[in-house]
């Protein structure tokens, strides 16, 4: 992803929180982003993004139809499922009361 490209995700951005399917020629940039397995979404800042291989680097956002946890502001479909915590999704739950998601790069 070049800076042009960052930047207009970054434009995309407002109110609403993100989804995205990126992707990157090249199999070392692809190998690269691979490594950061679920963290990548905290990277880009978005809810959920998945990378595929592609002829060309490219970005492709959408606007995520799942509800917004009121504690993280991701959008998730696991907001509303814990009837203890129904405004927040169950990352939020497990960090609230479990003892707290694990994450490696971000």
């Amino acid at each position: 992803m070049d800076c042009t490209q960052i930047k207009g995700l970054n434009r995309l951005r407002g109110p609403i929180l993100i989804t995205g399917h990126t992707g990157f020629k090249g199999s070392w940039l692809a190998f690269l982003l691979n490594e950061l397995g679920a963290d990548l979404k905290f990277v880009y800042m978005v809810s959920d993004l998945t990378l595929n291989q592609a002829t060309v680097n490219n970005v492709v956002v959408t606007v995520s139809q799942k509800a917004k946890c009121d504690r993280c502001w991701h959008y998730s479909d696991t907001v509303g499922t814990n009837s203890d915590h129904p405004q927040i999704c169950g990352r939020c739950v497990e960090n609230v009361e479990g003892s707290g998601e694990i994450r490696h790069y971000a």
